[in-house]
């Protein structure tokens, strides 16, 4: 029978606490295992007060992070890839303090130990051309640099890792039986559903994403209960003019471009733009945008340059720097200029302001209507203004050269086997972590 203890971190739900209690009765053998539940929340200092809806039955709950608290393992997960800094499966554990990656056989031997307080940005984007879903989460650590420097140390670099859209199997700790027992107790609450006894991996099926406890699922609740903000792509700030090869409805939310001779990504948030995932990965904060301009501007193809205020780690000098992104598809010239008058990215005047609204932490919808034609609108209408005139032959062949150029690195985001520096795909990961496995 439950006793008090059991359901006083549900305290203020009479419903959930007779769903527990009616589940205990029914399964005296899980008596344990909710009691290990209800000490382990109520030990992080106040039960979950705040529901946020991130996506689609997907939701996170806002754990207020306490210092005060001893570092607690909550979900540790095994074969997990990695592209960076180290190309090879570990094991992560992720405490209300810390993430670390260690050794899969020896968890005594860490490799990284990032106290979680320290993130500077993290990201949970879908690996782009994927077959089947796949996720990589980027996490720039406070002593990364976010514009890509040449150093590679990996006390420096960001951490990419992988993981597949499907149940977490490979997961265990606190968190994850806590998760799992509050989606059992959902299903059972369903007037509709009445779920045979069975293991708890069984119990859950793949075909209802609500049902599931899916390893992007997990992390996103674990960095939330540690205070860590994950930007996901959001169709309200920026999606491609693509749907998803996964969905019909959905979008895509990266572009692609090239920068240098490496093919990569762009993605955009309302915190800023990110590239990836060919090394150096660049993240840049939308308050050190100074402006985002437009050149090479053909039928086909145009190019973009964001200009940044810098300042490299351990020096608090700034200085402008200009980061060029080329061969982007003339088709997402609506979905980037959308973006970038939504944050008049295009108006150097505006940087200061920028800068003065992420400190106070207002709204930026606010700032989303401007009335003004913005430079990519300006260039394509006069770009129609050519009529129906020929291309440039010159700049035709220029991108024809550029592609042949390439055509020996091919860097896709979607994880080839051209460039030692790519840190994209779980795929490659897995054959690499496979190989020296």
């Amino acid at each position: 029978m439950s006793g008090p203890g059991v359901l006083a971190p549900f305290a203020g739900d009479e419903a959930l606490q007779a769903r527990i209690r009616a589940y205990i009765e029914s399964h005296p053998e899980a008596a344990g295992l909710i009691r290990d539940i209800a000490s382990y929340i109520d030990s992080l200092g106040s039960p979950p007060a705040k529901r946020k809806k991130t996506e689609a039955a997907d939701e996170l709950v806002k754990v207020e992070y306490e210092p005060s608290l001893p570092a607690m393992p909550a979900v540790t997960i095994r074969d997990v890839s990695f592209t960076m800094p180290l190309r090879k499966k570990y094991t992560i554990i992720i405490s209300n303090r810390s993430l670390q990656v260690v050794q899969p056989t020896d968890h005594s031997k860490v490799e990284l130990d990032i106290p979680l307080r320290s993130v500077a940005f993290a990201a949970c984007l879908g690996v782009p051309e994927r077959a089947t879903p796949l996720w990589n989460f980027v996490v720039f650590r406070s002593n990364s640099d976010l514009y890509g420097a040449a150093n590679k140390d990996a006390a420096t670099e960001p951490l990419v890792f992988s993981v597949p859209e499907t149940f977490a199997k490979t997961a265990s700790g606190p968190l994850f039986d806590a998760m799992e027992t509050q989606i059992k107790l959902e299903i059972e609450a369903r007037p509709d559903v009445k779920p045979e006894n069975s293991d708890s991996s069984s119990d859950i099926s793949d075909e209802d994403d609500e049902d599931v406890l899916t390893y992007k699922r997990l992390l996103l609740r674990a960095f939330a209960n540690a205070g860590v903000e994950v930007a996901l792509p959001d169709p309200e700030v920026f999606h491609a003019s693509k749907t998803s090869r996964h969905s019909k409805t959905e979008p895509e939310y990266h572009v692609s471009c090239h920068r240098g001779s490496k093919e990569g990504v762009l993605y955009f948030f309302n915190s800023g733009v990110f590239f990836g995932f060919k090394k150096p990965l660049l993240f840049f904060p939308i308050d050190k945008i100074e402006a985002i301009t437009y050149s090479s501007i053909t039928r086909v193809t145009f190019n973009l340059t964001v200009a940044v205020l810098v300042s490299r780690p351990g020096s608090s000098d700034e200085h402008e720097e200009e980061f060029e992104f080329s061969m982007i598809d003339q088709s997402e010239f609506g979905t980037i200029d959308s973006y970038v008058r939504m944050f008049k990215l295009s108006d150097r005047s505006m940087a200061e302001e920028r800068r003065a609204k992420k400190e106070l932490k207002q709204d930026r919808d606010d700032t989303a209507v401007n009335n003004g034609d913005s430079e990519l609108a300006k260039a394509s209408r006069e770009l129609a203004a050519l009529g129906d005139s020929d291309e440039d032959p010159e700049d035709e062949s220029d991108d024809e050269n550029f592609e042949d150029e390439d055509s020996d690195d091919g860097g896709s985001p979607s994880g080839s086997e051209d460039d030692s520096d790519d840190s994209g795909s779980g795929e490659e990961a897995e054959e690499a972590s496979d190989d020296e496995d």
